[in-house]
């Protein structure tokens, strides 16, 4: 073996070593897996199907476990239960987000609106920062924790100051949907609408009603200037 076929033969082994770690240390992901009656799986082995292949684990007195991460949402696995039988359970990722407006009326330009927006996670994997929340009237700002477990919640807040336009329109409709990381996977809740509505009085002051007033005003000092 010549010099070049022996430098050769070292690049394909190298190459082949860092090929061989990637694809041993892939990418993971803790979840809580549940059965189909949404309650944990505590304790078992449980064999992950991702399609083309298959990942196990062993979940803990929470439920939790550490698989490999195939970027999908939901993923059905199964285990062996305490009567022998085989059941199945499922890994998935998903969240909502509930809107709500403080005070739902308003009567005046420069009126403040507060928003309240829950996001809240509907799946069984864990979802990651960034949550954020898109919408189209005001910016929301939400809390970043390390980690969102299925069934608990943030609080997002926004605010909106009433417009003209909004007076004339007679109500404030905004539109709102959440997004946060499955690993690296974006999840997303579907759209959410809130509506305020303008209180009955609270109407744009028309031109008479200003005119009149600044009308009266500037005539009374017409008057008082002359008798000066």
């Amino acid at each position: 073996m010549n010099k070049i076929s022996r430098i050769l033969l070292v690049a394909v082994i190298i190459i082949s070593l860092i090929v061989g770690v990637a694809a041993a240390g892939g990418s993971k992901k803790t979840v809580e897996v549940k059965d189909r009656d949404h309650n944990y799986v505590r304790n078992k082995d449980v064999t992950i199907d991702h399609g083309s292949d298959r990942s196990t684990c062993r979940t803990g007195d929470d439920g939790k476990c550490e698989i490999e991460d195939s970027g999908r949402d939901e993923e059905i696995g199964s285990y062996r239960d305490s009567d022998g039988s085989d059941k199945i359970c499922t890994v998935k990722a998903s969240l909502s987000i509930t809107k709500s407006a403080s005070p739902t009326t308003y009567t005046a330009a420069g009126q403040t609106i507060y928003y309240t927006y829950v996001i809240n996670n509907t799946g069984t994997a864990i979802l990651r920062p960034p949550f954020n929340v898109s919408d189209n009237k005001t910016t929301v700002i939400c809390p970043q924790p390390s980690g969102l477990g299925p069934g608990t919640n943030i609080t997002c807040t926004g605010i909106y100051v009433v417009t003209l336009d909004d007076l004339t329109n007679g109500s404030i409709t905004n539109t709102a949907n959440a997004t946060a990381l499955n690993n690296t996977k974006t999840v997303y809740s579907k759209k959410v609408n809130a509506t305020v509505t303008r209180q009955s009085g609270g109407q744009i002051p028309e031109f008479p009603s200003i005119a009149l007033p600044i009308a009266a005003t500037l005539g009374l000092l017409f008057v008082m200037r002359r008798k000066i």
